[in-house]
């Protein structure tokens, strides 16, 4: 099993391959995103590699060159994640750009890397948690362009780009209210981060001059326990919290399954929407309302900059941009009196 594996020094693709009974070659493509590898091999691949500790070597030849770029990512699974580097990447290639995958679980990875690779272009799709302003000056000294998803406050980001958290938490809200919701509570992460920042504030403006609607920002670690804990608390509120924002699908399937446990009726008794655009929430009853974006045009987006700043030389016209993608609701069972 993937947890019992040792984390040891020097793993290579091979040690991987010889794990899941693959090839090497097979396990290669599959760490640098190939398209001709299935999903479902990718994530095991990448699940196997995380366990053991991977951490790859790059010969020589690929440290010092132009045209490549390193994608920095924590979890390859993650739906929104698997989109943008699949995007991004077909279009850089088709403009001669290389493209490597770098797996990176903390703030010590990351400053490894940075200590011991050449790099000059890179994108992160890195939580706010491992990208920390610790690192910031590793980049600045090597002269490493970064390209940061989802993280906007990032100063020294040649490019960044990030769903609009705040228009987008306004839409989840202003369509309770159109339900006659009285008493709305956002459920966020408690951590200070700009995306977190965007979704408080952007909830407290829609709200601030609505006298009839009851409303507050719940803050908690976003584990199973303290959840738990926390949908304990809402029991107690009378009368009982009608509208809930969470800020993603894996809370929002938490709170439906704990709601169900107290025969609260979704959407009868309280209504959820959630941020996020994962396939799983469709096979839910209900399904769960989100507030989605495209994780594709993202890496389009991000790609032709990038080819533009690579290739045409366009470097200091497009330092520090930052690309906001829109994001639109898609109404499911969670709030919806219909049908």
């Amino acid at each position: 099993m993937i947890n019992t594996l040792k984390k040891k020094h020097n793993i290579t693709i091979h040690d991987i391959a010889k794990s899941i009974n693959i090839s090497a070659s097979t396990v290669s493509r599959a760490l640098n995103n190939n398209p001709s590898i299935s999903k479902k091999t990718k994530e095991k691949v990448w699940d196997i590699a995380k366990a053991m500790g991977y951490f790859p070597n790059l010969p020589e030849y690929m440290k010092n060159q132009k045209n490549q770029l390193f994608f920095f990512v924590d979890n390859l699974n993650k739906k929104s994640n698997h989109e943008f580097i699949s995007t991004t990447q077909k279009h850089l290639l088709k403009n001669n750009i290389e493209v490597f995958i770098q797996l990176i679980e903390t703030e010590k990875d990351l400053i490894e890397v940075l200590e011991t690779t050449k790099l000059t272009w890179v994108i992160s799709l890195l939580s706010d948690t491992i990208l920390t302003k610790n690192v910031y000056p590793y980049f600045k000294e090597k002269n490493i362009h970064l390209t940061t998803v989802n993280q906007s406050s990032s100063s020294i980001a040649t490019l960044s780009v990030l769903p609009d958290f705040y228009n987008g938490v306004q839409i989840a809200t202003n369509h309770l209210l159109n339900q006659s919701v009285k008493h709305i509570v956002l459920i966020i992460d408690d951590c200070n981060s700009q995306i977190n920042n965007d979704i408080e504030q952007g909830f407290a403006s829609t709200l601030a001059d609505n006298n009839y609607v009851t409303h507050q920002i719940a803050k908690t670690k976003l584990d199973h326990r303290n959840l738990i804990y926390l949908f304990e608390e809402f029991m107690n509120i009378k009368p009982f919290v009608d509208g809930f924002v969470c800020c993603d699908n894996l809370v929002a399937c938490q709170l439906v399954s704990f709601l169900k446990s107290k025969n609260i009726r979704i959407p009868k008794d309280t209504m959820i929407v959630s941020f996020g655009n994962e396939s799983y929430i469709n096979y839910l009853n209900p399904g769960i309302s989100t507030v989605e974006y495209s994780s594709k045009n993202m890496g389009k987006t991000i790609a032709q900059q990038l080819v533009k700043i690579i290739n045409e030389g366009e470097e200091k016209s497009l330092n520090n941009k930052l690309f906001v993608e829109p994001l639109k609701l898609v109404i499911r069972g969670s709030s919806s009196t219909k049908g």
